[in-house]
């Protein structure tokens, strides 16, 4: 194999580890439903920036799998005005729930250039029955989005403008390290301020104003793109943040009921 074709497949290699590493984050997987994920992961396209992959009242047929880059789900007000509802790192099924519906009530737009594969949904529907392992851990993925969607709508309802800013880098913070992403202490943002602004309700003028605001408390290092978080302990306590709500290294149900994340904590 050549050195050109030996780079190319080692990076289509860890493209398609993101779905399973994520998977595994909360649920058992074997190595025959790992291949079987392998396998689902072949209708692959490279995708641009701020490129749509799929809008707002489309009728779905397949599920997107983000094996590189960054997106946002989001909705748009007529009058233009944009609220991100949900951002997606490498191996995100960010529509899963697309399965049961007739039609798309968000769009799902690339917030970085992408790599994206598409699951038939007749695909999906047939793992309950063939691979219910695999269908299950695809069905905990998406209920652990709904929880963080529920984490989101209080963030927006109830939290300061600064605890919705901490309270979202907090949450990025514990996602980029389980997701493998982080190199060194920095956090390669894929959003603008005004991006954040969308996801946290915030203009640009007042993520700015808040972004200071950490800064000189020295929470938080921002450059450019690049956010250090200076002292972690501060910054969690800033925005009452734990990370339960993301599910992490639980591995749902066992077949007898047990709990075995569960079990392992109240172990000690």
């Amino acid at each position: 194999m050549r050195a050109g074709d030996t780079q190319l497949a080692v990076a289509e290699a860890a493209e398609s580890s993101a779905p399973l590493r994520k998977l595994r984050q909360h649920s058992r997987i074997s190595p025959q439903s790992a291949s079987i994920l392998e396998g689902l992961l072949r209708n692959v396209r490279a995708v641009g920036a701020k490129t749509p992959l799929f809008m707002e009242g489309d009728p779905p047929d397949s599920c997107a799998v983000i094996l590189k880059g960054f997106a946002a789900s989001e909705k748009t007000l007529d009058d233009g005005r944009r609220q991100i509802i949900a951002i997606h790192l490498p191996g995100a099924f960010p529509d899963m729930q697309s399965v049961g519906l007739s039609t798309l009530d968000l769009t799902l737009v690339t917030l970085s250039p992408c790599v994206v594969a598409r699951i038939p949904h007749a695909r999906i529907r047939g793992l309950m029955h063939e691979e219910p392992e695999l269908f299950e851990a695809l069905w905990r993925d998406m209920m652990i989005d709904i929880a963080v969607m529920r984490q989101w709508v209080v963030n927006l309802g109830r939290r300061t403008a600064y605890e919705r800013l901490a309270h979202l880098f907090c949450e990025l913070r514990v996602r980029y390290r389980d997701a493998g992403l982080i190199e060194g202490r920095a956090l390669e943002l894929p959003m603008t301020q005004a991006e954040f602004g969308d996801a946290i309700g915030l203009s640009p003028v007042h993520v700015n104003r808040v972004l200071k605001d950490l800064r000189a408390e020295r929470l938080i290092t921002l450059t450019g793109r690049n956010l250090v978080i200076e002292d972690w302990d501060g910054l969690t306590n800033a925005a009452g943040f734990t990370d339960g709500y993301l599910y992490l290294h639980e591995k749902g149900p066992t077949r007898n009921g047990s709990n075995e994340g569960a079990a392992q904590r109240g172990g000690g």
